[in-house]
């Protein structure tokens, strides 16, 4: 039919399929407001309606610290720690469990739901070691090393309470990950700094999108907001023109933390 000249355009045409995602049995999802359509939330809910909208055949691995994997609404995603050891402090545990609560979890009928939940695969790359050592280089080498295009590497980590890449070499790492096609998501950060008037040792505005001296790493950058409408920058939060999009700051229902 396409080769008709006669023919403008022709496709198969995508049957209708009804939503996936059944959150309505998982106890707190009602909590997970940033779930919910604009302005509120993130429009998740609409999103588990489209063709692959629930995060099929996409791969994450998270830069952190610590993990609960053996969490009821994460284990059945089999969550594989790629490089370093586990920290034992309960802040890196519970913090790292959310995180993966927020994106991951499982669409059963206990706690929470992912606003990913059919994600394939969720890995972890620890920036510590066996002997309870910092080395945060080797975790963001490791990971870009096992991910491949189209995976997303999030990193929840934060240095002087600023983003990852006011580092030179966390700038360089990010760099070549996403040249290579990787999805890099990361922390703006809670300094309450003004990015855009950051400069690094030798006086570069390097985050400041209307400075000559601006370096895009390619990265998608995320501050923190308020949870209430309309959406406040939280007090924490660092801001700027290279800041890409925000999330909820405070009030996230998900996995880890209290009981």
């Amino acid at each position: 039919l396409r080769a008709m000249n006669e023919v403008e355009m022709a496709e198969l045409e995508i049957e209708g399929q009804l939503t996936v995602v059944t959150p309505g049995d998982d106890d707190y999802n009602v909590g997970q407001t940033y779930q919910d359509a604009a302005p509120t939330g993130i429009d998740a809910r609409w999103m588990w309606t489209q063709p692959n909208g629930e995060g099929a055949g996409v791969g994450v691995v998270d830069i952190e610290g610590a993990w609960r994997v053996t969490h009821e609404d994460l284990v059945g995603k089999s969550p594989t720690l790629i490089h370093g050891a586990q920290y034992s402090a309960i802040d890196w545990i519970d913090h790292g469990t959310a995180v993966l609560g927020v994106i991951a979890a499982t669409d059963n009928a206990v706690g929470v739901v992912g606003t990913a939940p059919a994600i394939t695969s969720v890995r972890m790359s620890c920036v510590w070691d066996a002997g309870g050592n910092y080395h945060g280089e080797d975790a963001f080498i490791a990971a870009i090393a096992a991910m491949s295009v189209n995976d997303i590497l999030l990193i929840e980590q934060q240095y002087g309470l600023r983003p990852a890449e006011t580092i030179d070499s966390y700038l360089d790492l990010i760099r070549l990950a996403t040249s290579q096609g990787i999805l890099v998501v990361e922390a703006a950060g809670n300094g309450n700094v003004d990015l855009d008037a950051w400069t690094t040792p030798g006086g570069l505005q390097r985050m400041n999108r209307g400075s000559p001296d601006f370096v895009d790493s390619g990265a998608i950058l995320v501050g923190a907001c308020t949870s209430p409408v309309p959406h406040e920058r939280a007090w924490f939060s660092n801001f700027g023109s290279r800041i890409d999009c925000f999330a909820y700051g405070e009030n996230v229902t998900t996995t880890g933390y209290g009981d």
